[in-house]
């Protein structure tokens, strides 16, 4: 066997220097890419949030949209002005408090299976667990009604 000739070396210098490169381009993408999508993957996975979505029919919209069509648009503040009242009840203390008394919704809101990181203190008052509420609930209205 005979020694390389200086092309020949020069084709192995370079191919070892790409091989070096790729190994080093490839570290890094594992560790700035990879790892963190793979860590994140697996928190998303495990973390669970307390969310449920709710669609229901409220007496007062239903009877709003009646008295609408009934009228024409002359009930038009009427219709405006009991979605806002049904939408303030909705979002009220009261309605939070009766939620939590009946249906244990701050002991939902403040368990242990819920994601930490968005989940309610146990050391919260009332305040800071009406104000979570309110991140939590929202009320609108559409003119399709629930589904």
């Amino acid at each position: 066997m005979t020694d390389p000739t200086p092309l020949e070396r020069a084709a192995i210098a370079t191919r070892e220097l790409r091989r070096a490169r790729a190994r080093r381009i490839l570290t890094t993408l594992g560790l700035w890419v990879a790892l963190p999508t793979l860590l994140a993957a697996i928190l998303l996975r495990f973390a669970r949030v307390a969310a449920s979505t709710s669609r229901s029919r409220c007496c007062a919209w239903t009877r709003a949209t009646q008295l609408s069509s009934a009228r024409g648009a002359a009930s038009a503040p009427v219709e405006s002005v009991a979605i806002y009242a049904v939408q303030e009840h909705i979002l009220s203390r009261n309605v939070m408090d009766k939620l939590a008394r009946k249906h244990k919704l701050l002991d939902h809101y403040m368990s242990k299976d819920v994601d930490w990181w968005s989940r309610l203190s146990r050391k919260a008052g009332m305040d800071q667990a009406h104000e979570y509420y309110l991140g939590k609930v929202s009320a609108a209205w559409t003119r399709r009604g629930p589904r």
